[in-house]
């Protein structure tokens, strides 16, 4: 899949958010709904690491996606 860097990026800056979301949902004890959210921005982080490593030119994403700032749920 092919995906441009800025598409990427945007997709990026939306995880990101759903990440936020999943951490506030966390920390408002709200786990029915963050247990059901979480898996699926999980899958979508997994996505979008090897779309950028396949296709990504930008120094910016990349030094994203190394420094691992995609992978919340590794640290919930």
């Amino acid at each position: 899949m092919m995906i441009d860097d800025d598409t990427l990026k945007q997709l990026l800056r939306i995880n990101d958010e759903l990440m936020q979301l999943c951490k506030w949902l966390t920390e408002k004890r709200d786990m029915e709904t963050s247990s059901r959210l979480i898996p699926v921005v999980d899958d979508l982080t997994h996505i979008l690491i090897e779309a950028g490593k396949t296709n990504c030119s930008d120094a910016a994403i990349q030094g994203i996606l190394h420094h691992g700032r995609c992978a919340y749920s590794a640290s919930v």
